[in-house]
């Protein structure tokens, strides 16, 4: 036997004491990164909320080719007829949106509507429109 011979056992190395090449993200990079993505999705849903509102005031567009499909659903409209370069019609734009937004979410039981008389003449000559803006209700009996 061999005196002085000593066996020596190697430990494991920790984790903890490898040196790493990886630099971990600072607190303040990481809580930028969340604040980031937080404001992400709260502007994505406020932008799905005001997708939303947009199109409860945006009143139906008619046209001479949908204008029958809409009588057809036997609910009461209201119908707009304008042209785009009249200054009235322009005024009262917004007011009319506004009361599409609140029927829309009121769930009201009528549509309001609106149709560029310019443009879509036959369904204008029907109603005898002559001047702008012209508001016509609609029913089917």
């Amino acid at each position: 036997s061999k005196e002085g011979t000593e066996i020596k056992k190697e430990e494991p190395k920790s984790p903890e004491k490898e040196p790493s090449n990886k630099k971990k993200p600072s607190r303040t990079k990481r809580n930028i990164l969340i604040c980031l993505g937080i404001l992400v999705v709260v502007a994505a849903i406020g932008w799905g909320i005001y997708e939303y509102l947009e199109r409860m005031e945006t009143p139906v567009q008619l046209t001479d080719a949908n204008y029958q499909e809409y009588v057809d659903k036997g609910i009461p409209m209201l119908i707009k007829f304008y042209a785009p370069w009249c200054a009235y019609c322009k005024g009262m734009a917004k007011g009319y949106r506004e009361a599409t937004l609140e029927a829309n979410l009121q769930g009201k039981n009528y549509i309001l509507a609106e149709m560029d008389a310019t443009v879509h003449t036959e369904t204008a000559k029907m109603f005898d429109v002559s001047g702008y803006p012209t508001l016509k209700a609609v029913y089917k009996d």
